[in-house]
Protein backbone atom coordinates (compact mmCIF):
# COMPACT_ATOMS: atom_id res chain seq x y z
CA UNK A 1 0.00 0.00 0.00
CA UNK A 2 2.78 2.48 0.71
CA UNK A 3 4.17 2.26 -2.82
CA UNK A 4 0.72 2.93 -4.29
CA UNK A 5 0.24 5.95 -2.01
CA UNK A 6 3.69 7.26 -2.95
CA UNK A 7 2.92 6.95 -6.67
CA UNK A 8 -0.45 8.67 -6.22
CA UNK A 9 1.17 11.57 -4.35
CA UNK A 10 3.82 11.89 -7.06
CA UNK A 11 1.14 12.03 -9.76
CA UNK A 12 -0.77 14.73 -7.87
CA UNK A 13 2.39 16.82 -7.46
CA UNK A 14 3.23 16.49 -11.15
CA UNK A 15 -0.28 17.53 -12.18
CA UNK A 16 -0.18 20.55 -9.86
CA UNK A 17 3.23 21.58 -11.23
CA UNK A 18 1.97 21.33 -14.80
CA UNK A 19 -1.05 23.50 -14.04
CA UNK A 20 1.11 26.11 -12.30
CA UNK A 21 3.65 26.26 -15.14
CA UNK A 22 0.92 26.59 -17.77
CA UNK A 23 -0.73 29.39 -15.77
CA UNK A 24 2.58 31.24 -15.43
CA UNK A 25 3.42 30.77 -19.10
CA UNK A 26 0.09 32.23 -20.23
CA UNK A 27 0.01 35.06 -17.68
CA UNK A 28 2.04 37.40 -19.88
CA UNK A 29 -0.46 37.34 -22.73
CA UNK A 30 -3.79 37.63 -20.94
CA UNK A 31 -5.46 40.96 -21.63
CA UNK A 32 -2.65 42.01 -23.91
CA UNK A 33 -3.34 43.72 -27.24
CA UNK A 34 -0.17 42.39 -28.85
CA UNK A 35 1.63 39.07 -28.83
CA UNK A 36 5.21 38.27 -29.69
CA UNK A 37 5.86 35.39 -32.04
CA UNK A 38 8.75 34.14 -34.12
CA UNK A 39 7.43 35.73 -37.30
CA UNK A 40 6.73 39.12 -35.68
CA UNK A 41 4.12 40.89 -33.60
CA UNK A 42 0.39 40.25 -33.78
CA UNK A 43 -2.34 42.76 -32.95
CA UNK A 44 -5.77 41.87 -31.60
CA UNK A 45 -9.07 42.95 -33.10
CA UNK A 46 -11.11 44.27 -30.12
CA UNK A 47 -14.41 43.35 -31.76
CA UNK A 48 -13.93 39.67 -32.60
CA UNK A 49 -10.64 38.86 -30.84
CA UNK A 50 -8.78 37.74 -33.96
CA UNK A 51 -4.98 38.12 -33.94
CA UNK A 52 -3.31 39.25 -37.16
CA UNK A 53 -0.08 40.92 -38.35
CA UNK A 54 -0.19 44.74 -38.19
CA UNK A 55 0.51 44.96 -41.94
CA UNK A 56 -2.77 43.15 -42.68
CA UNK A 57 -4.85 44.99 -40.08
CA UNK A 58 -7.11 47.98 -40.62
CA UNK A 59 -5.99 50.71 -38.21
CA UNK A 60 -8.13 53.33 -36.53
CA UNK A 61 -6.78 56.17 -34.38
CA UNK A 62 -8.73 56.86 -31.19
CA UNK A 63 -8.22 59.10 -28.17
CA UNK A 64 -6.54 56.23 -26.34
CA UNK A 65 -4.32 55.08 -29.22
CA UNK A 66 -4.46 53.00 -32.37
CA UNK A 67 -6.96 50.14 -32.64
CA UNK A 68 -6.52 47.35 -35.19
CA UNK A 69 -9.30 45.41 -36.95
CA UNK A 70 -9.39 42.32 -39.16
CA UNK A 71 -12.18 43.58 -41.44
CA UNK A 72 -14.37 46.53 -42.34
CA UNK A 73 -17.30 44.78 -40.67
CA UNK A 74 -15.53 44.48 -37.31
CA UNK A 75 -14.32 48.09 -37.54
CA UNK A 76 -17.79 49.45 -38.38
CA UNK A 77 -19.45 47.40 -35.62
CA UNK A 78 -16.88 48.57 -33.07
CA UNK A 79 -17.19 52.22 -34.16
CA UNK A 80 -21.00 52.13 -33.97
CA UNK A 81 -20.93 50.64 -30.48
CA UNK A 82 -18.34 53.17 -29.21
CA UNK A 83 -19.94 56.33 -30.61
Amino acid sequence: MTVAVWILRLLVVLIVLRVVFRALKGAGTIGSRTRQRIGGTLVRDPQCGTFLPPARALSLSTRTGVVHFCSDRCRDTWVSSHS
